[in-house]
Parts: C-alpha cells; structure tokens; sequence
C-alpha cells in the first residue's frame, strides 16, 4: 500500500512538472508575440507595368522591410550610409523615393522591379 501511494505521489509530481513547464514555455511564446505586435509596421502593395506585384512591409520601430517578389522573401534595414534599405550581405538594395520604388541586385547592377508608388500601390491597413 505504501508502495503504491509512493509511486503515485511521484507520477503526479512528475506529471505536475512537466505540465508547468509547458505551461511556461506557452507563456514565454505569448510573451514574444506581444513584443513583436507592440511594433510599428505597416504593409503596401506595389505593381509594375508588366503586372508583377511586389509586397512590401515595414517596421517602423526596428527599421527593418521583409519584401516579398516572386515567391521569394528578403529581409532589409536601414542602410545609414546612402538612402534607402538594403540586405545583410549588401547584395540586393531597395530605393524609395517620392515618385518610384527600385528593388535592385547591386553586383550585377540589375533591377528587379520598378514601380511608381502613387498609381500602381495599394496600402494595406497598418498592423
């Protein structure tokens, strides 16, 4: 008998371990997530002249642009030495101006999309 309250008192003990520990880890991700949404960020569309649409968004706060073209995702921040943003390894680089938006593969001197930002762009609503 006091064998099997034994185990008993160490299986709930054990249970009851595991059981706050996943508990905690679910916190600690809810925890990051409202990190992450206390970011200023917003997201706007853009369309060439050939119809490819490029989205792009921006968060204000860590001045940083994930930009999505053909499937593939980029992540860019602020690059302080010229205007506009360009990626870690400095190969590809986004130039905003009042007019157009110019995504561009510095190596080999190549746009790789362009468009004009007043008629060709949607905005959608801020995060």
């Amino acid at each position: 008998m006091k064998t099997k309250l034994l185990i008993l008192i160490v299986l709930s003990a054990i249970t009851g371990c595991t059981h706050s520990a996943k508990e905690s880890e679910s916190n600690l991700a809810n925890n990051s997530k409202l990190e992450a949404s206390k970011d200023e960020t917003s997201q706007q569309v853009f369309t060439d002249r050939y119809g490819e649409k490029m989205e792009i968004t921006r968060n204000l706060t860590k001045n940083t642009i994930a930009l999505k073209l053909d499937g593939k995702s980029y992540s860019l921040h602020k690059n302080h030495e010229n205007n506009g943003y360009s990626t870690s390894d400095n190969k590809y680089q986004l130039i905003e101006n009042k007019k157009t938006v110019t995504f561009l593969k510095k190596d080999v001197d190549m746009v790789l999309f362009q468009s004009e930002k007043d008629s060709n762009s949607e905005k959608i609503a801020n995060q």
